[in-house]
């Protein structure tokens, strides 16, 4: 499911930390409709940002998608904000790695610079309030996603 459209909603001020509210943005789904990443509050969140080139990025999307797999719609959403690619680029990716879950084309850049994303993945674990619980620097594991999911509220 690739989210076509994406706009960064909350520019503030300063890179969001553990314990911050997390920035808000709006993407759209293939359906048409929009959602907000504060729509989701309730659940937890994994808001990977990632690009088709980075290896470490193509390596962990299968443990995520195995994460996805198991774990309750009811409670967890992953977000895949892919880092200034166009559509045609991130639709191979999708299929070929075989990725079920929201991918959100963000072309501008603009919510991967809110979040401070600048080297691939980083990936940010947000509580069911819609604070973040951690910041993950670099390539993360099944059982990394899994312990950080005990971990969080």
């Amino acid at each position: 499911m690739i989210a076509a459209e994406s706009e960064l909603l909350d520019v503030g001020s300063g890179l969001p930390q553990a314990g911050d509210v997390a920035p808000n943005f709006l993407f759209m789904l293939p359906d048409g409709s929009t959602q907000q990443l504060s729509d989701l509050r309730g659940k937890k969140v994994i808001l990977n940002f990632w690009a088709s080139w980075c290896a470490p990025c193509r390596a962990e999307m299968p443990d995520i998608q195995r994460v996805v797999n198991s774990t309750s719609s009811d409670e967890l959403v992953v977000l895949a904000v892919n880092r200034e690619e166009d559509m045609e680029t991130i639709k191979q990716f999708v299929n070929e790695v075989g990725i079920s879950f929201p991918v959100v084309v963000n072309e501008e850049g603009d919510i991967s610079e809110r979040y401070g994303a600048l080297g691939l993945p980083t990936t940010f674990f947000i509580n069911s309030d819609g604070t973040i619980h951690l910041l993950k620097k670099g390539i993360m594991d099944e059982a990394f996603i899994r312990d950080r999911l005990q971990e969080m509220q």
